[in-house]
């Protein structure tokens, strides 16, 4: 296991070192920085646009605006990171193997003392790492401005962490259709082609009414923030996620012994 190890560093220095790693670590952290700001000012912007009418109308419209508090500081946080998050995440790792291939550094690496599935997996542990770090900043510092904006106390960080794991183990299931993805195809763009069609393609799912509640992407649920959904509902989507992405990284290892390098 030395060329893992080895290896493994190596691939946590280079997203350290690599514009792409700068660029994954911001976004996270802005998306949690700017997610209970954005929920704290948005009642406000609306006020400050106002409406053509009467004055009674715009009452109306300032009576309908909710005031913001932690529980919408963290549904916007939910929204900011399945979009820039999350898309993120496919588009800095996309290439990951793909690019090792096209470049013939691949080949050379195996030359070294690790194998193909040594290969594989320290790829994958390396993206982990990297995203686990990233998340931890992020919400830490969503964290740390809601519980300065708001003082309320609706969202407790026992929902918080349960969260984070959940949206944790979902950012390992994006990781590992993107490294198979990447193993898959031969360049950086047609990787994150595919892994954004994954990415469509398991949110559709999701969307069916029989199979979709237990679908992956379900797993990535605002309502255990809020306790309107239990873990206990989740089990049969936590478990068809973790057979997922250990399906993948199979996948993943047996086709990349098959390639000619």
């Amino acid at each position: 296991m030395n060329g893992f190890a080895l290896f493994f560093r190596k691939e946590i220095l280079e997203l350290f070192r690599t514009v792409k790693g700068i660029i994954l670590a911001v976004i996270f952290l802005l998306v949690g920085i700017s997610s209970p700001v954005l929920a704290k000012l948005t009642p406000e912007i609306i006020k400050w646009a106002g409406i053509d009418g009467s004055d009674e109308e715009f009452a109306a419209l300032t009576a309908l605006i909710p005031t913001p508090d932690s529980a919408a500081s963290y549904e916007q946080f939910f929204s900011n990171f399945n979009t820039m998050g999350l898309i993120s995440v496919i588009i800095v790792f996309a290439g990951v193997i793909a690019n090792e291939k096209s470049k013939g550094t691949a080949a050379y690496m195996l030359t070294k003392n690790i194998s193909r599935t040594q290969f594989i997996l320290s790829k994958l542990a390396s993206a982990a790492a990297f995203v686990f770090a990233s998340l931890i900043i992020s919400l830490g510092s969503q964290m740390i401005y809601t519980g300065i904006l708001f003082g309320d106390k609706i969202i407790d960080n026992k929902s918080v962490i349960i969260f984070s794991a959940l949206l944790f183990l979902y950012l390992i299931f994006i990781l590992t259709f993107t490294l198979f993805s990447s193993v898959l195809t031969k360049t950086a763009t047609s990787a994150a082609f595919l892994g954004f069609l994954f990415f469509i393609v398991f949110n559709i799912f999701a969307a069916l009414p029989k199979i979709g509640k237990y679908m992956p992407p379900l797993i990535n649920n605002f309502g255990i923030i809020t306790a309107a959904e239990s873990v206990r509902v989740l089990l049969p989507n936590i478990i068809i996620t973790v057979i997922c992405c250990a399906a993948f990284v199979v996948l993943s290892v047996k086709l990349f012994k098959r390639q000619e390098l």
